[in-house]
């Protein structure tokens, strides 16, 4: 069972790090499509990835192990984007968890169901709500994303 659930689950982590390239690798820093894409990927995908994420808090030791090492890789790559693309961040890897910490939330407990569950409008309102803390956290104007300068 934990073979075929580690399996799955890297095919969806392949996909949602895809859906997070263009930002995650500073060719597009419009945080809004990331957000979008990557929660997109994370809804197709609701009931497995609520699984593994329960399984971190089971029995299932390689899944949690996988599950741990996603979490990681993830606030790994963020707070890389941030230190790169948004210097004035202070703490980016701090502030990298405590966004990804907030986003698995959100993606576990209203998107864990699958798209069938998951309104259109409720999937913008969950993005918006998103990519506003993100924005503030980074210190930039949501659309244009240029730094608050503060004088």
């Amino acid at each position: 069972m934990d073979d075929a659930l580690v399996q799955l689950f890297q095919s969806v982590v392949t996909e949602m790090v895809a859906a997070g390239d263009p930002w995650l690798s500073g060719a597009n820093l419009r945080v809004e499509p990331h957000l979008r894409a990557v929660y997109q990927a994370y809804l197709n995908h609701g009931p497995l990835m609520r699984a593994v994420a329960d399984a971190e808090m089971g029995q299932l030791k390689p899944t949690s192990q996988h599950y741990r090492e996603m979490m990681a890789m993830w606030d790994e790559a963020v707070a890389h984007r941030l230190s790169a693309s948004y210097p004035w961040v202070e703490k980016p890897a701090m502030v990298s968890h405590a966004l990804n910490a907030a986003g698995e939330r959100i993606m576990y407990y209203d998107f864990g169901s699958g798209p069938t569950q998951v309104t259109d409008e409720d999937f913008g309102a969950t993005v918006q709500i998103m990519y506003s803390m993100w924005c503030s956290a980074l210190g930039i104007e949501q659309g244009s994303e240029k730094q608050i300068v503060e004088g």
